[in-house]
């Protein structure tokens, strides 16, 4: 039986002489062995004068081993004295054509070599370049990994930097309340509480509440709306010349500091 791959064409010089085997008006000439693996020529001038002309161009018995040869066939005798062409694939039963390969002359052998040095040759150099592009990928990890360092870096000091100033704001913050609370014990009763006033709206957290001081603060409120509706808050007074004149004179020096607010 005859087997052909859909990928792998049949060989002519194969399909012809297992279809002069099939023959049985030839079987005193070529036939298979016993065994049905071997061919068999039993009679080489008949093959050559009769079967060789009916089945190929050529007559030539030379012609025919040697193409038997070149496919692979390998050539023996059997107890008979028969010659005999063996090949692996090729038996009565079945023919595997994509295991029968025509054999190489010394030219494609040579070009088969030559391609294969050169292919030899080229793997050091390619060898070569792949070491240099690891050698640059290498570089580029280490540059991408110092560029994390630096920027790790930056953003450490930038959080010390901004922890420092938030520090440094909250100490400016408590010195300046205790220097506001300092100048106050030096101030007039009034304008410390309206000062302690002012402090307590706008730190409430850092000013502790006085329950004196806002008693103070409410009689204060409560003098002022009677001030308000009074014609004559202060009531009537009669002064001389040198009491108005000394009056005058206090009220002068007073104005000077009445701007700091401390008493004299």
């Amino acid at each position: 039986m005859l087997k052909k791959n859909a990928k792998h064409k049949g060989i002519k010089f194969i399909e012809v002489t297992y279809e002069m085997l099939k023959q049985n008006k030839n079987r005193d000439i070529i036939r298979w062995d016993e065994d049905g693996v071997k061919i068999q020529i039993l009679d080489r001038e008949l093959l050559q004068e009769l079967v060789l002309p009916q089945h190929f161009k050529h007559a030539n018995y030379a012609s025919f081993l040697r193409q038997l040869n070149l496919y692979g066939f390998i050539s023996s005798k059997d107890e008979q004295g028969a010659i005999t062409y063996y090949h692996p694939s090729f038996a009565k039963q079945q023919v595997l054509m994509r295991n029968i390969f025509k054999k190489k002359n010394k030219k494609e052998k040579q070009n088969d070599f030559n391609c294969c040095s050169f292919e030899e040759n080229e793997l050091p150099n390619q060898m070569k370049a792949l070491q240099c592009e690891q050698v640059k990928i290498q570089q580029k990890l280490f540059s991408s990994i110092q560029y994390q360092i630096k920027i790790k870096n930056s953003m450490k000091l930038f959080l010390q930097t901004q922890h420092s100033l938030a520090q440094e704001g909250e100490n400016l913050c408590k010195q300046f309340i205790e220097n506001l609370i300092y100048l106050v014990k030096g101030m007039k009763q009034e304008s410390k509480i309206g000062f302690d006033l002012i402090l307590q709206q706008q730190f409430p957290q850092s000013i502790q509440e006085d329950p004196q001081s806002t008693q103070v603060i409410s009689e204060i409120a409560d003098q002022s709306n009677q001030y308000l509706f009074s014609p004559t808050p202060l009531g009537r007074m009669e002064f001389d010349q040198e009491q108005i004149t000394s009056y005058q004179n206090s009220l002068q020096l007073m104005g000077q500091f009445s701007e700091f607010g401390f008493e004299l």
